[in-house]
C-alpha cells in the first residue's frame, strides 16, 4: 500500500490540490484534497482507497475535455492527508496546514473562541499564499 500512497502523493504534488476555502454561509472553513483527470482510472483509485467522492464534469468550452474529479472534504480529508503527507514533496506544507485546520475541532465560526478564529484565519491565509503560485495543468495525466 505504501507504493500506492507514494504514487497518489506524486499525482497530488503535480496535478492535484490541497486547499482550505472559507464558507460564505457561516464563515467556517472547508478543507479539501483532490485531483482530476480525463480518465476515471486515477480518481477511482483514490476513491477506492480513501472514499470521498468522484464525479464527472462536462467540458466548459467546446475545445475542453470532460474530466473526472476525486475529492475528499472536511473530516473525510483527514485520512488521505495523513497517509499521503510523508510522500508529498511539493505540497507537504499544504498537508500540514490542512491537518492543523482539521485539528481545530470547532468549525463553526460563530461559536469558536477568539484564539481559534485567529488560528483558522492564519492557516487559511498561509494555504492561500502557498496555492497562489501553483501551476495549472494544461495536459491530461493520462491520455
Amino acid at each position: 500500500m505504501e507504493t500506492t500512497y507514494a504514487y497518489l502523493a506524486g499525482i497530488i504534488d503535480i496535478h492535484g490540490f490541497i486547499s482550505i476555502s472559507r464558507r460564505k454561509s457561516d464563515g467556517g472553513y472547508a478543507t479539501r484534497i483532490g485531483l482530476s483527470d480525463i480518465s476515471p482510472i486515477i480518481p477511482n483509485l483514490a476513491f477506492a482507497i480513501f472514499a470521498g467522492r468522484v464525479y464527472q464534469s462536462p467540458p466548459r468550452q467546446p475545445t475542453y475535455h470532460a474530466f473526472y474529479m476525486w475529492e475528499a472534504t472536511h473530516q473525510q480529508a483527514r485520512e488521505p492527508l495523513a497517509r499521503l503527507k510523508p510522500y508529498l514533496r511539493l505540497k507537504q506544507r499544504h498537508a500540514e496546514i490542512a491537518l492543523q485546520m482539521l485539528g481545530l475541532h470547532d468549525f463553526h465560526a460563530r461559536s469558536a473562541s477568539v484564539e481559534n478564529r485567529a488560528e483558522r484565519q492564519r492557516l487559511f491565509e498561509e494555504i492561500v499564499r502557498l496555492n497562489r503560485n501553483r501551476r495549472r495543468r494544461k495536459e491530461p495525466i493520462t491520455g
